[in-house]
């Protein structure tokens, strides 16, 4: 009899230690090649994302397990690409050229023509192939468009500080996108990866009543809730140690005098974080499969990991845009144009 069989409940397996130390090495390295770009900002933030778009929608294309054409997998990620990068093309067909990254992504634009082609060219693969269906069709519809909505959203996001307060006298390097701005989409992460950090550990040791065995058989009430305290308490931990210090994560906004932003959006973020990897759960769950690709040892693929950071990107993006153009501070919401 295998020693796992005679575990006491919650107590930690060899398998769990070696999946835990998997996924840690995985991240680490990760984070090595991810975290300069995140700092420097500007076109190297740019670059990462681009590439992070053009693997998530190769995902969304190989989860179906079906032989599918190169065309289909080019129209989807040529359409991924362009909805997310969307603003700068839409800067450069109007003549309007900028040397920074930030001053093109000021506000949300997802291409209606964008999105009008792609749903012809997808649903025209419909009836030309026997083997994508209509389904295919309507779930590459919309994973493209909360995919891409999610990665321009953690865009603007990591480059509105730089746009709202830049002042040369703050620059640190690398222009007005300095050091100090990458605090606001720092904010973000922490709110989507501690939730996902304490809902593991809080479910592996105190788990005991699953939420939806068929969708994700390994959540429980227990961990979900311990994602959402923990999530909440270091982010807003973060934004108001910031904030004290001088060093407000977004001035005008999420600040001490703005304290109840922070509150109300430091407990949004782990339900919506929960929301997008129950979402993207379904969907493998859906396909059979257990991960979307395996790009990250122990995590999965890319759409394993930005699962949560599209949703609560979004949301933050979302939530910023109505405040600042409600709050008279300039600017409107422009979502769809």
């Amino acid at each position: 009899m295998s020693k796992n069989i005679d575990l006491k409940p919650n107590e930690v397996s060899s398998s769990t230690k070696a999946s835990m130390r998997t996924r840690i090495i995985s991240a680490l390295v990760g984070l090595i090649i991810v975290l300069p770009t995140f700092f420097l900002g500007d076109w190297f933030f740019f670059a990462i994302i681009m590439f992070v778009t053009v693997v998530a929608m190769y995902e969304v294309v190989n989860c179906g397990k079906k032989a599918y054409s190169f065309w289909l997998y080019f129209v989807t990620i040529t359409l991924g690409v362009l909805m997310v990068m969307w603003p700068l093309l839409q800067g450069l067909i109007s003549n309007v050229s900028h040397g920074h990254a930030y001053e093109y992504f000021t506000t949300l634009n997802i291409s209606l023509i964008a999105m009008f082609i792609g749903i012809c060219l997808l649903f025209l693969v419909v009836i030309l192939h026997q083997s994508f269906t209509v389904r295919d069709g309507c779930y590459f519809i919309a994973m493209v468009i909360i995919i891409a909505l999610g990665l321009q959203s953690l865009l603007f996001v990591r480059f509105f500080p730089s746009f709202v307060n830049k002042n040369p006298r703050d620059g640190w390097f690398n222009g007005y996108d300095n050091f100090a701005s990458c605090s606001f989409a720092a904010y973000g992460i922490l709110g989507t990866f501690m939730t996902d950090i304490g809902a593991y550990f809080v479910g592996v040791f105190f788990g005991k009543k699953k939420i939806n065995e068929r969708i994700s058989p390994k959540k429980t009430y227990e961990g979900f809730y311990g994602g959402i305290v923990i999530s909440a308490l270091v982010s807003m931990a973060f934004a108001f140690i910031m904030s004290a210090t001088g060093n407000s994560i977004l001035p005008g906004i999420f600040d001490l005098a703005h304290w109840y932003n922070i509150v109300f959006v430091s407990i949004l973020m782990p339900f919506l974080a929960t929301l997008g990897d129950f979402v993207f759960s379904a969907v493998k769950r859906f396909y059979d499969i257990k991960d979307f690709g395996r790009i990250m040892p122990g995590h999965g693929g890319i759409l394993d990991r930005v699962d949560s950071i599209v949703f609560v990107f979004s949301g933050l993006a979302l939530f910023t845009l109505t405040f600042y153009g409600l709050s008279g501070m300039g600017g409107a919401v422009s979502l769809l144009v």
